[in-house]
């Protein structure tokens, strides 16, 4: 199961990576070499140390290693007390909710761990890690895997249980050298980054929480993905080891009536469900879900979103089914309520459809429960929608 969630610092907690460059340009400016912003996103994810070592290997000055870092450091602290770094926005949100799941978290940077230290506390998110690593405590600087090993060591889980978020080729390399997944963060300020190994590639983090980074974990260990948790139910992708439990839950004559192709065999039933795992699950990123009890995980319904056509038009419908001996408990609502959630805030849904037998009176309560309003017919069903 996924236990850690390992952070980049630079780019990723701290919009620091222009601040860095701009220290750069000043400290070699002060020994006769000029270099330009783009000369140095080039270092981005590695060490200032690194950085150094090819500058001296290139232009060949008249000084030591040991003084060009003293140079950057003295540059870098002016700038730091004249312009500071600010916090990537929502970061600080992502993290403390990490925390409140509670998932292990580091910070495993390129930076000296005093820096680590000091940047966490300006942001006011030091209480919020379990392990503080620096580049300078490995051998190897990135892309090598070895800060991310000693990350996953240091917090007592495998690398494969663990989510790296990077804004940094360099790092997304050394992730996957290290055997995890990786959220790769297209940060406009850390240059021109090749995020392709990423196993998801965002451009903030306004959307990001526990749920998508749970999802990107399980698509990378192949597993069938949560979509949600609520209180009493977990709601997630279907796998074909459920098909007998499916085929059980469908077999009930209230549900059958509902569906619009029942399987007439368990063998029916495994074929439509691999291809609803192809065809939906893969290419949509939602469907009918799963409803699971979280105490016990016994199957209980189904629930998600479908697409459609509508007036041959493309849209979304809300779909539910319990069964029998769960109903008349709220647990219909909460799966769908969850889903009309994640329909907005998730998927940028604009607006979800439903469509209900008129005989149906317990699901034409809850659709209005949800606060879904009539909007006509569709062939034998009443059609009904919720705007976002």
């Amino acid at each position: 199961m996924l236990k850690a969630i390992i952070f980049d610092m630079d780019g990723v907690l701290i919009d620091s990576e222009p601040l860095h460059a701009k220290a750069a340009v000043m400290a070699l400016k002060r020994f006769g070499i000029s270099i330009s912003i783009d000369y140095c996103y080039r270092f981005i994810g590695t060490t200032t140390r690194h950085m150094y070592e090819t500058v001296i290997e290139t232009y060949h000055p008249q000084v030591s290693l040991d003084e060009l870092i003293q140079a950057d450091h003295e540059c870098k602290d002016y700038l730091i007390r004249t312009e500071g770094y600010p916090a990537i926005p929502y970061i600080c949100r992502l993290v403390r909710e990490i925390r409140a799941a509670g998932l292990l978290t580091a910070v495993a940077s390129s930076s000296t761990m005093e820096e680590i230290k000091a940047n966490t506390a300006a942001i006011g998110i030091s209480d919020c890690f379990d392990r503080l690593i620096s580049g300078t405590q490995v051998p190897n600087p990135k892309p090598a895997p070895d800060i991310f090993l000693k990350a996953a060591a240091d917090l007592g889980v495998l690398p494969e249980e663990t989510v790296i978020i990077e804004d940094s080729s360099f790092g997304i390399r050394a992730g996957k050298a290290a055997g995890a997944a990786c959220v790769g963060f297209a940060n406009p300020n850390s240059g021109r980054q090749d995020l392709s190994q990423a196993d998801l590639v965002v451009e903030g983090f306004e959307e990001v929480d526990v749920s998508l980074l749970m999802q990107v974990w399980e698509r990378f260990r192949g597993l069938p993905l949560t979509a949600a948790v609520t209180p009493r139910l977990i709601l997630r992708e279907l796998c074909m080891d459920e098909a007998p439990e499916l085929f059980r839950l469908n077999r009930e004559p209230s549900i059958r009536t509902v569906l619009e192709t029942p399987a007439a065999s368990l063998t029916d039933e495994c074929g439509m469900l691999q291809a609803y795992i192809r065809n939906i699950y893969s290419f949509y990123g939602y469907g009918l879900w799963g409803v699971f009890l979280r105490e016990g995980g016994t199957l209980i319904g189904r629930c998600g979103l479908s697409p459609f056509r509508l007036n041959d038009s493309a849209a979304v419908e809300l779909g539910y089914y319990i069964s029998p001996q769960y109903q008349r408990q709220g647990f219909g609502y909460e799966a769908a309520s969850k889903t009309l959630l994640l329909a907005r805030e998730r998927y940028g849904l604009t607006a979800v459809y439903a469509r209900v037998s008129a005989d149906n009176t317990a699901s034409l309560h809850l659709i209005r429960r949800l606060g879904m309003q009539a909007a006509g017919t569709d062939g034998s069903k009443l059609l009904f929608r919720i705007g976002f």
